[in-house]
Order: C-alpha cells, then sequence, then structure tokens
C-alpha cells in the first residue's frame, strides 16, 4: 500500500493517518484539522502499474501516453461524479464531500489519483450495530432513501451503490446518502454494473458481467436493507443472493413482508418499477398501521430475566390462604411492604418513636419474637430480621418463640429489598446486596414462588450457580433465629492496664484515725509500671519479633532489588542494522560481555538463524530479498535484557524486468526504449548506454519508455537500466542495438481496381533493407485494419466510398508513420498515358470515373526524381515541358478541390536523343568547348584554345565555343536549345535545366560555317562535378562535362 501524499492545496493544514484498508485502488485515511475529524478516500486510476503493462502489452494502447489520456479521462469522470453528488446535497437526501483533487502519481509508476475529502459522519452500518433499529426507523429509512433515490432519478442518474456503508444517520434519524455511484439513465442499456459496486444488496441478475443495468437497481437495494432489519439483522446469503428467491423476513408482518419481497423478487419486471411506488406502500401501509417506536426484534426486559433466574418474583396479590387457617394481621402487615418496595425503591420508610430501653418493658421482651423460628409456608408471608443485633442489650436473655398478636408491638418491617432492574445480572451485581436479600430469596418456600413468566430468558448458568454459592455460604454462619448472641470482645493488645483501684473493695481501704467517721482514703499509687494484662508482655514480645522479621525482610528485599537492577537486568543500548538483498549486518552497543549474548535473526515462515557477537557485530549471509526479518537479542545466563532488544529489518527487493525492447525514434540515431516491470520500482529510472570510442552517457526518466536521440549511425550501443541503490535488478536488464537511420515510405500513391478498395504503393529507401512494413487503415465509420507486408504494396477491401479514410505506414523497428488520406466519394483514374510526339514536349491525357473536380486538374511531375513542377489544367490533358531526351517523369494526378484521386500516377521514361543532322550538319566534325563567358563581346574564332576550360568557380557565368570543320546550310528557321544539366548520376537537375529559342543562323558567327557561340542562361551554384546536355530541337549537339567549385 503506497503512503498517503498531504496533497496542496486541498490537504493543507491537515493532520493525516495511515490508510485503514484498500481494496481495489480504493483506500481511505484518518484526519484531523482544527480539532474536527474526516475521512480522505483515494481513488487509485488504475489500480496498479501492473495493470497498465497488461493493456500496454495486449496492445489496448500504442504507448503510455495514449493510456495516461485514457485514464485521464476516466479521473475526470469521477471528479464529475462528485460535483454531481454536490448538486443533489443541495436537495434533501444527499450528503456531498467537501472537497476533491485529481494528482497524477509522480512515484514509481504511471496513473492519477482522486482525493475525496468529507467530514467524519455515522454510517447506518455503525449505527446498527449499537443501537436496536424499531419499526418507526424502518419505515422512516424507507421513506427518505425512497425520496433520495426518486430526485437521483429526476436528476438523470440511477444509484447503484446503496448499501448500509454509505447511508449516513443523522442525529435527528434522518437517512442520507453519501457516496459515489452513479450511473446515467441513457447509458443504462449497454452499461453492465461495475464490480466496484456489487455487493450483496445487488440484484443477482447484475453479478453477469454482460448483463445490463436494469431500472430497479436501486429499489432492490433499499429491499434488501430493510429485509435485513426486518430479519434479526441478518440476510441468509453471504455475497450474491439466490436467484430463487428469499423466504419472507422473520419479524414484519404480512402486508410489510409483501411490500420487502415485491422490491427484491428473483424477476426485475416483478419489483417495483420505481422509488417514488415503493415509497407509496411504505405511505400507505405506516397510515393504516400504528408503527410505533419499539424495537423490530422481541426481547424480555433484563430485570425479569433476572428475578425469573433467581426464583422470586416482585407478588401483585398476596396469595390466598387456606379457609381453615386465620389470617393473622402481622403477615399483612409485612407483605404489603414487599410491593411498595418493588414500586419505589427509593422512598423513604418511616421510623418507629424512639423508647427508653426498660429491663420489663414488654416492647422489649417481645423484640426477639418478630424473628421467626421457622418459615410458615401456609401464609406465604415475608419477614424482617431485627436491623442489628448489637442495639439490643447483652444482658438480654434469649427467648423462645413468641406468641401471635394482632397488634404489631415493632416498628413496622423495612421493605424486601428486590434485584435492581437497571444493572445486568451478573455476580458482582449480586454480591453488592446485603444479606437479608440473599436470605429471603434462598429461603422463600418453593411451593409460594409463583412460574416464571415464560417469555424471560434463562439468565447464564455460571452466575446463577455463583449467586447460590455464595448465599449458602452466608446462610452457613448464621446464628439461630430468636437467638442473640452476645459478641466476647477480645482485648486490644495496645490497650493501657485499669487502674488498681477499680479492683478494690471499701472494706480494703484504710480509715485516718484521727477521723474514723471520715471517708476512707484511697493508697497512694506506687510509682512503677503496670499492664493491664499479662498476655501484654507476650504480645509486645511478638511485636518485637514481627518488626525484627520484616525489618530482615526489608533488608532481603533491598538486596534482591539492587541484584535485580544491577545484575539480572542488563541493557542494550543500541541496535544498527544494515543490509542488501540477501545479507544483514547487527551491530550492537552494550556493556555485556559478547560471550553472553547471541544474535537471532528469523522470518515469518519460522526460519531462522544464531550467530554470536564478534567486536559487536553479527552477519547472517544467503537471505531471501525483499524478505521482512527479525533480529532478536538472546543473553545467556540468569539474566534479562532490557531497551532496544530487538528489530526488524527488510532487504532489498529485486525487481524482475520481464521485457526490454527497442523500436526506431523519430530521427535519424533515435531510438525508443521499452520495458516491462515485476515487482517494486523507484520513482525515477536511469538508463546508462554507450558504444566504442564514445563517452558513456544516461539518462533519468519516469515510466516505462524513454527516447534516447543522440546516437551515432551505424554504431553498437549497449544500453543497461538502473532502478538505484535501493533496488536490485534482474531479469533483462540490458540491451544492445545498432544507431539507424530514420526509415520512412516515400512517393505514396494511392489507387484502386474498384470503389470497394484502396490499393497504397510507396517506395522504400534504395540504400536500407526493410524486413517489413506495418499499413494500418481506418475511417470514420469505424472500419480499422492492419496488415504486415515485406513488398511495398497493400490492398484493402470492404472500403465504403461514401467515407474517409486515413493509410499509414511505418517501417518495421520504427515508429514514425507517414500517412495520407482519402476523402469521401473519391475521384478513380481508369487510365493515364504519355504522348511523346514533339520534340519539344511531352502530352498526357486520362480517363476518369465520378465527377471531374471543380476548379479543373493539377498534373504533377517530377524528373529524374528531382523538385515537383505543377501543371494546372481545365481538361483531362495537359503538356509537360521541357522535354528531356532520357529522362524519367513522375505523374501524379491531383484536383483542384482537395478530392481525393484514386489510381492518378504514372511514369514515362524519355528515349535518348539521336545525334543532331539537320540542315547538312555533321557533329562529328564539331568542335564544342566550355570557356568562362568574357566580359566584351567575342567570338568563337578569336578565343585561345588556353581559355577552354572545365573547371569553374561559383558564380562564373559558362558559355560554349563551337568550331566545326565542315560547311552546312545556314537557313532562318528558329529551333529550341535545351541545355540539361545532370549530376554526376546522369540525373536531371531541373533547376539548372533550360531552353531558348534562337535562329539557326544566328548561332553561327556572321554566317560563319566555321564557328558559333552559346551562352548558358542558368549555371549551379552549388559545388559539384557536372555534365551538360546541349540539345537541337530534341537531337544532342554536344555532350560536356564540368566541376564548379
Amino acid at each position: 500500500m503506497s503512503e498517503p501524499i498531504l496533497i496542496s492545496p486541498l490537504l493543507d493544514g491537515f493532520t493525516m493517518g495511515q490508510p485503514m484498508g484498500e481494496h481495489d485502488g480504493v483506500s481511505c485515511c484518518p484526519a484531523i484539522r482544527e480539532e474536527k475529524k474526516y475521512i480522505v478516500k483515494i481513488i487509485t486510476i488504475p489500480p496498479s502499474q501492473t495493470q497498465l503493462d497488461a493493456l500496454l502489452l495486449a496492445g489496448a494502447y500504442k504507448d503510455p501516453a495514449d493510456a495516461m489520456d485514457y485514464y485521464r479521462q476516466v479521473s475526470e469522470d469521477v471528479l464529475k461524479e462528485a460535483e454531481f453528488l454536490k448538486k443533489l446535497s443541495q436537495l434533501d437526501g444527499f450528503l456531498s464531500y467537501e472537497g476533491w483533487q485529481l494528482v497524477p502519481i509522480t512515484r514509481k509508476r504511471l496513473g492519477y489519483q482522486v482525493y475525496l475529502v468529507g467530514s467524519y459522519k455515522r454510517t447506518l452500518e455503525k449505527y446498527l450495530r449499537k443501537n436496536p433499529a424499531t419499526h418507526l426507523e424502518a419505515i422512516n429509512l424507507g421513506l427518505d432513501l425512497c425520496a433520495a433515490l426518486t430526485v437521483c432519478r429526476q436528476a438523470g442518474s440511477l444509484y447503484v451503490a446503496l448499501k448500509p456503508g454509505n447511508i449516513f444517520v443523522s442525529d435527528k434519524k434522518q437517512y442520507r446518502i453519501g457516496d459515489l455511484g452513479f450511473i446515467s439513465l441513457d447509458a443504462l442499456s449497454y452499461t453492465a454494473l461495475p464490480k466496484k459496486y456489487q455487493s450483496r444488496y445487488t440484484p443477482p441478475e447484475l453479478f453477469d458481467p454482460m448483463e445490463p443495468l436494469n431500472l430497479t437497481a436501486d429499489t432492490y437495494a433499499l429491499g434488501m436493507i430493510l429485509y435485513q432489519l426486518y430479519n434479526d439483522g441478518q440476510l441468509p446469503h453471504q455475497d450474491k443472493a439466490p436467484e430463487e428467491g428469499l423466504p419472507p423476513p422473520a419479524n414484519a408482518d404480512y402486508e410489510l413482508a409483501e411490500i420487502i419481497m415485491k422490491a427484491i423478487h428473483p424477476d426485475p419486471k416483478s419489483r417495483w418499477s420505481s422509488p417514488s411506488d415503493l415509497g407509496k406502500a411504505l405511505a400507505a401501509y405506516m397510515q393504516r398501521n400504528a408503527v410505533n417506536d419499539t424495537p423490530i426484534t422481541p426481547h424480555t426486559p433484563l430485570d425479569a430475566a433476572a428475578i425469573a433466574a433467581l426464583g422470586e418474583t416482585i407478588p401483585k396479590k398476596a396469595p390466598q390462604a387456606e379457609p381453615s387457617e386465620p389470617e393473622t394481621s402481622e403477615p399483612e402487615t409485612a407483605e404489603a411492604a414487599v410491593p411498595e418496595a418493588a414500586e419505589e425503591p427509593q422512598a423513604a420508610v418511616p421510623e418507629a418513636p424512639a423508647v427508653e430501653p426498660q429491663p420489663e418493658s414488654p416492647a422489649e421482651e417481645a423484640a426477639p419474637a418478630q424473628i421467626p423460628s421457622a418459615p410458615e409456608p401456609e401464609t406465604g408471608s415475608e419477614t424482617a430480621e431485627p436491623e442489628a443485633d448489637a442495639a439490643q442489650k447483652p444482658e438480654a436473655e434469649p427467648v423462645g418463640e413468641a406468641p401471635e398478636t394482632d397488634e404489631p408491638t415493632t416498628a413496622p418491617a423495612e421493605p424486601q429489598p428486590v434485584l435492581p432492574t437497571d444493572v445486568p445480572l451478573t455476580y458482582e451485581a449480586v454480591m453488592k446486596l446485603d444479606m437479608d436479600s440473599l436470605e429471603g430469596l434462598i429461603d422463600e418456600p418453593v411451593e409460594e414462588v409463583p412460574p416464571a413468566p415464560p417469555a424471560a430468558p434463562e439468565p447464564p448458568k455460571d452466575d446463577f450457580a455463583g449467586i447460590l454459592d455464595k448465599a449458602e455460604s452466608l446462610i452457613r454462619h448464621e446464628t439461630p433465629v430468636g437467638v442473640v448472641v452476645p459478641q466476647a470482645e477480645e482485648p486490644d493488645p495496645f490497650a493501657f492496664a485499669k487502674d488498681e483501684t477499680e479492683l478494690l473493695d471499701s472494706e480494703d481501704i484504710p480509715r485516718d484515725p484521727l477521723m474514723p467517721d471520715a471517708p476512707p482514703k484511697v493508697p497512694a499509687k506506687k510509682a512503677e509500671k503496670k499492664y493491664a494484662d499479662p498476655k501484654y508482655k507476650r504480645r509486645a514480645k511478638k511485636l518485637i519479633s514481627t518488626l525484627t522479621f520484616l525489618l530482615a525482610l526489608s533488608m532481603a528485599g533491598l538486596a534482591g532489588f539492587w541484584y535485580y537492577q544491577n545484575i539480572y537486568l542488563q541493557a542494550i543500548e543500541k541496535i544498527l542494522i544494515t543490509g542488501t538483498r540477501d545479507q544483514l549486518t547487527v551491530k550492537v552497543d552494550s556493556q555485556i560481555p559478547e560471550s553472553k549474548l547471541t544474535v537471532i535473526c528469523s522470518d515469518s515462515h519460522g526460519n531462522s538463524s544464531r550467530q554470536p557477537l564478534s567486536g559487536g557485530t553479527a552477519i547472517f549471509t544467503d537471505l531471501s530479498p525483499s524478505t521482512v526479518y527479525t533480529v532478536q537479542l538472546d543473553v545467556s545466563g540468569f539474566h534479562k535484557l532490557t531497551g532496544k532488544t530487538s528489530d526488524v529489518f527488510t532487504t532489498d527487493a529485486t525487481t524482475n524486468i520481464l521485457s526490454f525492447t527497442s523500436v526506431g525514434g523519430t530521427k535519424d540515431g533515435s531510438v525508443v526504449l521499452n520495458f516491462t516491470v515485476e515487482g517494486d520500482e523507484p520513482s525515477r529510472w536511469t538508463v546508462r548506454y554507450a558504444a566504442e570510442g564514445e563517452e558513456a552517457k544516461e539518462v533519468t526518466f519516469e515510466g516505462h519508455s524513454v527516447e534516447i536521440s543522440d546516437l551515432s549511425v551505424g554504431k553498437m550501443y549497449t544500453f543497461t537500466l538502473d532502478a538505484g541503490k535501493d533496488l536490485t535488478l534482474g531479469g533483462q536488464k540490458t540491451l544492445q542495438l545498432m544507431g539507424s537511420r530514420l526509415i520512412l515510405a516515400d512517393n505514396l500513391r494511392l489507387s484502386a481496381a474498384s470503389d470497394s478498395e484502396i490499393t497504397l504503393t510507396w517506395d522504400a529507401p534504395g540504400d536500407v533493407v526493410v524486413d517489413s512494413w506495418d499499413v494500418r487503415c481506418y475511417g470514420d465509420n469505424g472500419y480499422d485494419e492492419r496488415k504486415t507486408v515485406t513488398d511495398t504494396q497493400a490492398t484493402f477491401v470492404g472500403i465504403d466510398p461514401s467515407s474517409s479514410y486515413t493509410l499509414e505506414i511505418v517501417a518495421s523497428g520504427m515508429t514514425k508513420p507517414v500517412r495520407t488520406g482519402v476523402t469521401a466519394n473519391p475521384i478513380r483514374i481508369e487510365s493515364l498515358a504519355v504522348q511523346d510526339t514533339d520534340a519539344r514536349k511531352l502530352t498526357a491525357s486520362w480517363e476518369f470515373a465520378g465527377n471531374a473536380p471543380k476548379g479543373g486538374w493539377l498534373l504533377l511531375y517530377t524528373i529524374d526524381g528531382g523538385g515537383q513542377s505543377v501543371v494546372k489544367a481545365d481538361k483531362a490533358t495537359a503538356d509537360i515541358t521541357p522535354r528531356i531526351p532520357g529522362a524519367k517523369y513522375s505523374l501524379t494526378l491531383q484536383a483542384a478541390s482537395g478530392t481525393s484521386v484514386l489510381g492518378g500516377t504514372q511514369t514515362y521514361t524519355c528515349p535518348a536523343a539521336a545525334d543532331f543532322d539537320q540542315f547538312g550538319f555533321d557533329i562529328h566534325s564539331l568542335q564544342a568547348d566550355l570557356l568562362v563567358t568574357p566580359e566584351d563581346a567575342w567570338h568563337a574564332e578569336d578565343i585561345d584554345s588556353a581559355d577552354f576550360t572545365t573547371s569553374f568557380s561559383l558564380g562564373d557565368s559558362i558559355s560554349v565555343a563551337l568550331r566545326n570543320s565542315e560547311s552546312f546550310y545556314l537557313p532562318g528557321t528558329e529551333v529550341e536549345v535545351l541545355y540539361a544539366i545532370r549530376d554526376s548520376y546522369g540525373n536531371v537537375l531541373s533547376d539548372y535545366t533550360s531552353t531558348q529559342k534562337l535562329y539557326w543562323k544566328n548561332i553561327w558567327t556572321g554566317g560563319n560555317r566555321q564557328s558559333g557561340e552559346l551562352t548558358l542562361p542558368k549555371v549551379p551554384d552549388q559545388a559539384g562535378s557536372y555534365v551538360l546536355d546541349l540539345y537541337i530541337e530534341g537531337m544532342q549537339l554536344a555532350k560536356l562535362p564540368f566541376t564548379v567549385g
């Protein structure tokens, strides 16, 4: 379980405890702020990193960023649900959270956490644990929840998480819903009940993941809660309710049971259709029946059960005496006091007026008669004993049974005590009663005890047996009834002796001889110490012996205490534990000799090992990673260790790398690394990589993927994952790969043999071997198909011409795709031809199926893969100039309106040119040379051969000097001169290629058939090797290589 974080600003000023539990990514933590209690609910999305890794491996998301976008949406849906609960809380029936906040997870994994803060409230579940539900509370609960569920439906949602743990009870016994669990009514037909909302109160059919929700989910849950209240608080099932139905609740009458059983009917069609209908039924039941506030479950009052268990009852009426027995007034008086005491236990009993005790007083003589010598079962009366034997004179003689009399001669008897009704029947409670109460309970004749009420439960046997044992032990030591036993006074061992004059008679006192009639004189006391009793000496000796023994015992105790503190107890000052994934090192700081100490290391499975201390250190090896070990110190001999004698330590975890793979990045020399993990993870990873001849580098990142973009193409690199010093990595933690260039498909072309298919064709890089291509076609109509091909063409069938599509292609091992699109209702080219009948141009024409595009056509062409040129055409034909012999033309048709054109591609290569042979000209007699164009006017015949060159500098103007040794015609015919400049590979460079229209005779100097001059209109502006092909009317006149530097 991850540690909770005090996020800001939601939890500013809070103190938060550890999570009380976690399930499916949801945990709750206690919190407090300003002495007010709160509950912080934390929802983690997704619940675990393993779930995200599994979805990525299964291809549910193309990359972690795509998955994070999805989980972000799920988290925001939780916030919307909290907002919805807040709006409902403004009405009756709902309680809202007080705040919430969405934060991304930044440690060890990807995802989000939703924090919900609410004040601490009492749930119905906790309330029912301490308080028995009453009939009135149950009906009010049903009415309150019906109203709340109706409001929820009116707001457009169905509440599907109803259970006692989500219902809160206010101090005024109002019931409110206070947690998430809302499903839109519009989504019920295609939404199954989420597993997190399934409970014992869920309809059984909704446990099927293929079953959509229905409108009875909320009323069923409410009915199941009422069923539990009226069924002794129990449900007959643990998880899922049986599909065959339940028996009626035990404590509901027929009418209420019918309402509840309809709510939880196995068939959804037979249940209440809405919470408002269920609420109306409960309201009608409440009006027709007397619903009181008494507990639903029947029970017996505690005081009746206790008295019945003791065999005693509080009589409501005196038993009738036999007709032959005369009634006496004394039993009636005593009996009448008992019910009065039972009804008013705290009422004061009036005391009899005080009477001077006299030896001959009849009342004093009759007093003992108030205690009968034996019980009288015929009358069933209860008599009271005298209040205290000490109130009588010690000289009183015991008397026998006193004759019965109609007039009471003593004060009225006190009321007979009974068991208290406000305490449970326990042994301690009974022991608090006085002896008279127990005698009254035990001595009462058995035949006079009325039968206990049938509803009273039997008391626990152990308590009743204890009461009888205590009562019998007390009765065994009672004095006989009617006899007063004087208490013998034991002399106080510490009393002073009496004066000896108290022991002398008057005759023993000497008289004064001068005054014989004077009162006798008391002899003077001797000044010596006297003791009242000889026993005092023995007791004094005993006291001295006792004090001596106690003193010796104290000295022994002090010695024992010193031994206990200094010898028996041995202190451990500190234990320090360090370790790795398979080893622990324990250092002990103590004054105890090392020979007496042993270190014990044990795991949770009971495996343990012992090591002695050496230099205050003990080392344990061959331990298991990610395991909790308990380290305990043990001492030999008669000693006990104090202080820190044990500690726990968790060895470093081993994190397994299940897979470590790579794909090409988004540019040359880049790569994207991906890996999956099992076990604990660090908050940030580090990958180190190096190649021969280069410095080692490292990158720190979060998540399970990273792009490295500074690799040298063609070099072999070794990548190593590092999780930090706290974790040990296992599995595939290294990877070797070569830095490569970015491979992209080129010249994507779309064609179609029919309206229901699309064929994508492309060119592969000529200097790289591609193992395969991944091609995908997807449309706005839901069409999505992937293909892996080894050639440069892929065909997709089942195409709807009225929908648009996107096609993308990625080389194997690469991540960057190339895309092209197809609009709805594309134009399909059935044929595209090139006519080559004119020496100056090419003519392209085509036929198509569909509507001609608005705005005409665009014919795009390239020459030998060079720059692209465009020709706009209103009709299905277009001319391409110039026509360059030996050049390859690539044609592509497009619609000016942007509508896709399928099949509008073609290539054409012009044939090589023939030698120029018009006007009687023979190129074999021609000498052509290049030179830097002179600044002044010039003629070829004036140029010295030393000025001819094939090397030029950037910015030079280049001319051609023509010299012929044979004569030819010079008509005034216009000709087209083509200056085709090619690179060293023979590819035409369109940017430097140009044409001129000149008269044939003007090419040659002044009609001189021996020499002529031409100047290039365009010259390359980049250094390199080039070839000038000079054409006249499509025929080759000269071929001249040169360089520009």
